[in-house]
């Protein structure tokens, strides 16, 4: 799987974050950080509620039947925040508060090398569960459980 951080408490490996890890680093950030990350939350919350409200069912009578579409969440979003030098915390906030918005009942975040401000989005936009890996492996691991 690649690059997977050594938890330095018991040297092992691991490829999971803990929610109470991404409250700590919110908790942790400068107030201009914690502030600004609190206010495009709720920017990207109130336009995705919004655009998940636009989209309704629709059916009508044709020719021999009834055409339509129906819209249903699907039961996980699993969404990627890129890692390495320049950390993408509005990756993370615009996936995955975009994915509980349609109404997925799982938001699974991937990122390799997460920085705090990384951990701190997670935090904020309710991640169910943060893997610590990246690329292709990332996909996959999502994709198949």
């Amino acid at each position: 799987l690649g690059d997977i951080p050594e938890n330095t408490t018991n040297n092992t490996t691991t490829y999971t974050v803990t929610k109470e890890e991404c409250q700590k680093a919110f908790e942790n950030l400068s107030d201009t950080e914690r502030k600004s990350l609190v206010n495009i939350h709720k920017r990207v919350k109130v336009f995705a509620e919004a655009q998940r409200k636009s989209v309704v069912d629709v059916e009508i009578d044709i020719p021999g039947g009834k055409a339509g579409h129906t819209v249903s969440p699907c039961n996980a979003a699993g969404c990627y925040a890129p890692g390495g030098r320049y950390p993408l915390p509005s990756s993370v906030i615009m996936t995955a508060v975009t994915a509980r918005a349609a109404g997925c009942s799982t938001v699974v975040l991937a990122s390799p090398r997460p920085a705090p401000i990384t951990l701190a989005a997670a935090y904020i936009s309710n991640v169910d569960i943060f893997l610590c890996i990246g690329g292709a492996q990332a996909i996959i691991s999502m994709a198949y459980g």
